[in-house]
């Protein structure tokens, strides 16, 4: 038994906040908030993981999680994660190489959205990312060749929850003020 001091769950005002359920499956635009790069289960790699938020419509300020096996001791396994960033990387329009998770936060891109219901019937259904798309809405190109070794080598694990540094316009240093890869 636990004293509760004379609680009064009338003195508190009803949860406002947002719905959980799913946002309808669509195309939203969305953005990069917080990213980390956390160890897989066994140890022996990396997944990052990120969480992008709806900015516009409806559904402004929802979130969607997304988890993408950055290093993994299957190399089909991170094929897939690196791709999925890879695609990320081409809707917000970043090419070159990415030092810091950092560098994907705050820069719009469109994406699908679908839903998803665990098999199990466990837990509720969720929000999934099934592509992600430029803001024109174009689907971003595949990467047809397996990830090179370079590409492999990530950052040391840190979580980031604010935007890049800034060149003075409010971007991340690498783009151009039309929102271009300098």
């Amino acid at each position: 038994m636990a004293n509760l001091g004379g609680f009064n769950p009338d003195e508190v005002p009803p949860d406002e906040r947002v719905s959980l359920e799913p946002v309808p499956p669509g195309i939203y635009e969305l953005e990069v908030i917080e990213s980390e790069l956390v160890p897989t289960k066994s140890g022996k790699g990396d997944i990052l993981n990120l969480t992008h938020q709806i900015t516009s419509g409806p559904f402004a300020n929802r979130k969607i999680w997304t988890r993408h096996n950055f290093r993994h001791e299957n190399a089909t396994t991170q094929q897939i994660g690196q791709r999925e960033i890879s695609d990320l990387c081409r809707a917000i329009g970043h090419t070159g190489v990415i030092e810091d998770s950092l560098d994907l936060h705050g820069i719009p891109y469109q994406a699908r959205v679908g839903i998803e219901s665990d098999k199990n019937g466990q837990y509720a259904d969720k929000n999934v990312i099934k592509r992600f798309l430029a803001r024109d809405g174009a689907a971003s190109v595949q990467r047809s060749a397996p990830a090179t070794a370079a590409s492999r080598t990530a950052p040391a694990p840190r979580t980031a929850s604010a935007p890049p540094p800034a060149a003075g316009n409010g971007r991340p240093g690498w783009m151009n003020r039309a929102g271009a890869a300098r």
